[in-house]
């Protein structure tokens, strides 16, 4: 049996407040044996949304104060491994800086966003290991492509009979929201009953109208659905769709959740074709443009279950 890399080692972790995956990446390291210190990447609190809004000019200086912060807290603190996920303004310097602190440290930085999302070249430079989920990245920066992971919740899912032939869910984009009307229209057009949730915070619809972007408010949600209500509305359809930004090469986690529990796939996102597991009898790709897929597709299916689980991927970002 081969060594948990993880079990007994003390781990920095910087990461991206998103949903409930933090916990889920902390709880699942502790359950392995490691010691885990977590820190978000950036200041959570209304004064950080407030200089975003109104002063980006001082997000640079803004971020140092908060890494600076973290420096620290660890001071004096010895650990085995630093592992960054995507590091949001993070100063150059900061890696460095925790190696003083920790020397023998390893180093590790983990992207789940694209380049074009976010410029992390200079940061790293700074680290022993980069990885990241793009596709397109990993080819044109020459670092290791390890996609993120689902949780064991939708590998260990049943199948039930669909309420659903259709559960499109995610954060707003205007890309998307334009998406999802096709979506919808396509829907009505076919009888097919579409599950929808795209979800935009009140800040953002604001910055959106004032930049003369009509949003009809009953397509979206104001609220963040709970992880229970997701769960149930997942297993309760037949077909999960993703819409990904054309930003983004990698697999999204709705695509793991989706090929974890055997389910049937709709994305746009044509790098899935690269993938060894690829099915088109299971994973249908859809022109953006017309959003028109056969009724053969909407046969109620199961499919052998694909392993991305995050037991999986940690295996891999820490491993020697």
């Amino acid at each position: 049996m081969l060594k948990d890399p993880v079990k007994g080692k003390r781990i920095l972790i910087i990461g991206v407040k998103f949903y409930h995956y933090n916990d889920e990446i902390i709880g699942k390291l502790r359950k392995r044996g490691a010691d885990v210190v977590f820190f978000y990447e950036r200041d959570i609190t209304i004064r950080h949304a407030l200089i975003d809004a109104f002063w980006p000019h001082r997000m640079d200086k803004w971020q140092e104060k908060h890494y600076g912060k973290i420096l620290n807290a660890i001071r004096g603190q010895y650990f085995d491994y630093l592992l960054v996920i995507r590091g949001y303004k993070m100063p150059v310097s900061f890696s460095g800086a925790v190696r003083r602190i920790s020397p023998g440290i390893k180093t590790i930085l983990y992207q789940w966003d694209s380049l074009n999302n976010w410029n992390y070249l200079n940061v790293m430079q700074e680290f022993d290991r980069v990885y990241t989920f793009d596709y397109m990245d990993a080819e044109d920066l020459n670092i290791k492509y390890i996609p993120t992971f689902h949780t064991d919740e939708f590998s260990d899912m049943l199948p039930v009979r669909s309420k659903y032939d259709m559960f499109f869910f995610g954060n707003y984009t205007f890309e998307r929201y334009q998406q999802m009307q096709k979506i919808i229209d396509f829907a009505e057009a076919n009888g097919y009953k579409l599950k929808t949730h795209l979800f935009l915070s009140y800040k953002r619809y604001i910055r959106e109208r004032t930049r003369g972007i009509k949003i009809e408010r009953d397509k979206v949600a104001f609220y963040r659905m709970n992880k229970a209500n997701y769960l149930k509305l997942f297993n309760d359809s037949n077909i999960i769709v993703d819409i990904t930004t054309e930003t983004q090469s990698g697999l999204s986690m709705r695509v793991l959740d989706t090929l974890a529990a055997g389910k049937k796939l709709i994305t746009n996102n044509r790098h899935i074709m690269k993938e060894s597991f690829y099915n088109p009898e299971q994973i249908h790709i859809v022109n953006p443009a017309d959003f028109d897929i056969p009724g053969s597709f909407f046969k109620e299916e199961t499919f052998e279950k694909i392993n991305h689980s995050m037991d999986t991927w940690i295996d891999k970002i820490f491993a020697d």
